[in-house]
């Protein structure tokens, strides 16, 4: 095992850095109107440890995987797993070279969901085998961290979450954000779903398993419950704009609603808007909030 040199402390809004003992960030540098500032790589492991996991690799965009495994050697660590979220391009894209650079160690990944409710967004490189992942303990060989996976579907069809408890951390795909909403990428993403594991990523943190989330994109999560609220009041408050505009004789469309609620999104999301639209309305259909 590499001499181990320490990788130095991460600052919001840095690229790449230590957020604690056991939890290294290096962001993608792949930012656009969907990705934010670019998507997060998790490794996770600590320096004493032979064996750590890669959560969504991303893609190889300026030198992305290098600095992945860079900080890994770095570390003193052998990659033993990588982890899947879900299957967006963006945390999956480049996954198959990935893997070979890294040695091929196994890939734990949530099944692929049911055509009709994959977006357009999922990918799978179909050279990757991997291991499905359920809800409940992942013995990861090598790996010292007991590992929890947890379902996180609202964003998308697909997406779970990883808890390690010893850490007090919980790797959360794009279900919550520091800095805004996400969106619900319908059909496979639906606002029922959502609530749902916001609910149970509260209880991971009232349980005391997890202290910081660990997102998709943006700034790593310190005050879980605050943020894990301010989620819910954003989805309720929006839903209830389009209860009440509908009620009013607005036209139950995702494309009237983004016209008459989402004036603040430009051209370039307005596909991002329209799924949720969609997830809204028909959340709103299913619970008895509209009548057809």
């Amino acid at each position: 095992m590499s001499e181990h040199v320490d990788v130095p402390r991460y600052v919001a809004g840095a690229r790449e850095g230590r957020i604690d003992k056991g939890v290294c960030l290096v962001r993608c540098l792949n930012p656009n109107g969907h990705n934010f500032d670019g998507t997060n790589t998790w490794i996770i492991g600590e320096p004493n440890w032979d064996g750590c996991v890669v959560i969504d690799p991303s893609q190889d965009v300026a030198g992305h995987f290098d600095r992945v495994l860079e900080i890994a050697t770095r570390q003193g660590r052998r990659i033993v797993a990588v982890l899947i979220t879900h299957r967006h391009r963006d945390h999956v894209g480049d996954l198959a070279d990935f893997v070979q650079r890294a040695g091929n160690p196994v890939v734990y990944a949530p099944a692929a969901p049911e055509a009709e409710l994959a977006d357009p967004g999922s990918v799978w490189p179909g050279e990757v085998s991997f291991v499905a992942v359920t809800p409940g303990p992942l013995p990861i060989e090598g790996f010292k961290a007991p590992t929890e996976v947890v379902s996180l579907k609202g964003h998308s069809a697909d997406q779970v979450g990883y808890v390690f408890p010893s850490l007090r951390a919980a790797a959360t795909g794009d279900t919550v954000f520091a800095h805004s909403s996400t969106a619900l990428c319908w059909p496979g993403g639906t606002l029922g779903d959502y609530f749902a594991s916001l609910r149970l990523l509260g209880t991971v943190v009232s349980q005391g398993k997890a202290q910081m989330l660990l997102p998709g994109h943006g700034d790593v999560i310190c005050n879980p419950t605050e943020v894990l609220e301010r989620a819910r009041r954003n989805k309720r408050k929006r839903l209830d704009q389009v209860v009440a505009s509908v009620m009013a004789g607005m036209p139950a469309t995702a494309e009237a609603v983004v016209d008459a609620l989402y004036n603040d999104v430009g051209e370039n999301l307005r596909d991002v808007a329209l799924t949720s639209a969609n997830a809204q309305l028909h959340y709103a259909f299913e619970t008895g909030l509209l009548q057809r």
